[in-house]
């Protein structure tokens, strides 16, 4: 069977009009058959006188639909012959020509019998007018053989006419009227099938583009497979991705946690050698040369700062190949005694805590000159409050980031039990990397419940800390210092960042801790117009002079994130990398403009610690 999409549209209509033909030419031949059978048998002239004329009309009347019977029944009876008997492609043999046929039929008979009606009724063509117009009502009928066909009837009808009408103005009207309707009859016929087959070039067009829209379908339902396959694959390739790094993260959390156990346990088996270094005579002193090598394992090569405890230096850590910074404390009298334990304690801190805002020690140990030494991580940043000296402020947004991502730091210090006690600009490194911060110095960090051998490390009412950001509870009761002291600092820290001094205008140390205890800060809103209330707020109740009524470190991290999304603030690392530093002050060596972190902690601490 032909595929009726891959037709033209000239076949497609030659196709379906020849079927159409036939379907309704096996419903109206019988009917019209009936009508000839009837005249047949039951029309004969009735008995009786008739004059000549009317009985020569009955009888041609008769006679006329004698022949349409046996024709129709021809017509009818080879319309069911099938067309392979005859070598055709179709159901009939006549199939394509049978609607020419009836309507040829049917109009010679329209002819004869208005020929016929002449000789009876003057200028009486009905059965022409019938002939011509039902069947191209019923049919769908090709333009040539129509005209063909009236051409041939009227010249037929024209010819005949003078013998059966007598009278020349019936001949003249009859001449007038029949090619009038032989014309009405071919456009009829020609309209009729012009709207057949627009209707079937319309439904063409309406199947080629449903046929287009179920090949596009298929297309995308095939490329939909496609890439639901893909995106199976992927994400099987994904999954397994995310295993083995998980995998990994949890073999480096495992590596981590043994190399901060090697370290504090190494601290600890220093902490009982310290008593016997403090009896060696001299130890190295001085500054290490270039190219010094200590414990085997890292090589100096340039000093970056030195302050009260040490000398740090730029190394390169022959084990991990990679550069260091390396702090030395030199073990030389027994009255060093303290700062060695608080060292050996900073390392220990330092050690218990995994967070990428904290800086991070590789290792601690005693080279063969009787040198302590600590390596760390090498961390190149800004120091915060060389940042802040120019007493220009931080946007909101990158205040809010920099206290947020502090404020995390000291929430996975709070964790391990550990309270820093000494957060300050001067111990804060601002990095274009990682999180975009790093918090330094755990010297005078305390570890709840931990003791060091031959008792507490910081004697019982000792002051540490410095005083433009210590809490009221570290100055008045320091023995009952807890985590929310750090929330304190870091809160001095935000409003610093975002004022551009401290909250407390005091002249001196003294009266510096005085206000610490005992006068409210200034409110932040009115120093700085235009902040949110809700940004305003937040410090305030962080600096609150009760530790019970600050949140935790925790607590202030999520809300200072919240309020710099809200300000559309970007993270910190490109934050920090938008940062230009003020010139350096001529005062003193001056330090560079990037730092690492133990060089600052070092430096800082020679300022600023009580």
């Amino acid at each position: 069977m032909t595929d009726p999409t891959s037709l033209t549209l000239d076949q497609r209509f030659a196709s379906e009009s020849a079927e159409i033909n036939l379907r309704r030419a096996r419903v109206m031949i019988p009917l019209v058959l009936v009508v000839h059978l009837a005249v047949v048998l039951f029309g004969r002239a009735p008995a009786g006188e008739l004059a000549p004329a009317e009985r020569a009309w009955w009888e041609l009347l008769w006679q006329s639909h004698a022949v349409m019977a046996v024709v129709s029944s021809c017509l009818l009876a080879a319309s069911f012959v099938p067309a392979r008997a005859l070598g055709l492609r179709g159901r009939s043999a006549i199939e394509g020509v049978i609607g020419e046929l009836t309507y040829a039929a049917y109009l010679a008979m329209g002819i004869a019998s208005s020929l016929n009606d002449q000789r009876q009724f003057a200028s009486n063509i009905n059965a022409y007018v019938i002939a011509v117009l039902v069947p191209a009502l019923v049919f769908r009928l090709r333009l040539v053989p129509v005209v063909a066909l009236h051409v041939v009837g009227l010249l037929a009808f024209l010819a005949f006419l003078p013998a059966v009408q007598p009278s020349e103005a019936a001949r003249l009207s009859v001449t007038v009227i029949v090619p009038i309707m032989a014309l009405l009859g071919i456009g009829l016929a020609y309209g009729l099938t012009a709207l057949a087959r627009k209707e079937v070039d319309n439904r063409m067009t309406l199947e080629a583009q449903r046929a287009e829209i179920e090949r596009n379908n298929t297309e995308l339902e095939a490329k939909k497979g496609e890439l639901e396959s893909l995106n199976a694959s992927l994400e099987r390739r994904v999954a397994e991705q995310v295993k083995e790094i998980v995998a990994h993260a949890a073999e480096l959390d495992v590596l981590n946690a043994q190399l901060m156990e090697r370290v504090q346990e190494r601290s600890r088996e220093l902490s009982s050698a310290l008593a016997r270094l403090a009896r060696t005579t001299g130890g190295g002193g001085g500054v290490l040369a270039p190219g010094a090598r200590l414990g085997g394992r890292v090589t100096i090569e340039s000093v970056l700062g030195q302050g009260g405890m040490g000398v740090v230096y730029r190394g390169h850590d022959t084990l991990t190949d990679r550069p260091v910074a390396v702090k030395v404390v030199q073990a030389a009298s027994a009255s060093e005694l303290d700062n060695l334990q608080r060292f050996l304690q900073e390392a220990r801190a330092a050690a218990s805590v995994q967070h990428p805002a904290i800086v991070k020690t590789l290792h601690i140990d005693v080279s063969d000159d009787g040198e302590l030494f600590q390596i760390q991580e090498l961390v190149v940043g800004k120091a915060l409050d060389r940042v802040l000296s120019s007493g220009q402020p931080l946007t909101p947004g990158l205040a809010c980031r920099v206290g947020a991502v502090l404020c995390q730091a000291l929430a996975a210090a709070h964790a391990a039990r550990i309270v820093h006690r000494d957060v300050k600009p001067a111990n804060i490194l601002l990095t274009d990397t990682g999180a975009g911060l790093k918090l330094l110095d755990f010297g005078i960090s305390k570890m709840r419940e931990a003791r060091v051998e031959g008792g507490t490390l910081t004697q019982e009412g000792l002051v540490v800390g410095t005083p433009a950001f210590m809490s009221p509870e570290q100055i008045t009761a320091p023995a009952t210092v807890g985590d929310r002291t750090d929330v304190y600092a870091a809160g001095l820290v935000v409003y610093h960042a975002l004022a551009g001094r401290s909250p407390f205008a005091a002249t001196s140390a003294s009266l510096l801790l005085v206000a610490q205890v005992a006068v409210d800060p200034e409110p932040l809103g009115g120093v700085v117009p235009g902040l949110s209330p809700e940004l305003v707020a937040l410090v305030h109740r962080a600096l609150d002079k009760s530790a019970e009524a600050r949140p935790s470190a925790e607590e202030l991290a999520t809300a200072l994130h919240a309020l710099a999304d809200a300000m559309d603030a970007g993270p910190l690392p490109s934050l920090v990398a938008a940062i230009e530093l003020p010139a350096a002050k001529p005062e003193g060596s001056p330090r560079p403009a990037e730092i690492s972190a133990l060089a600052t902690r070092e430096q800082g601490r020679a300022r600023e610690a009580i």
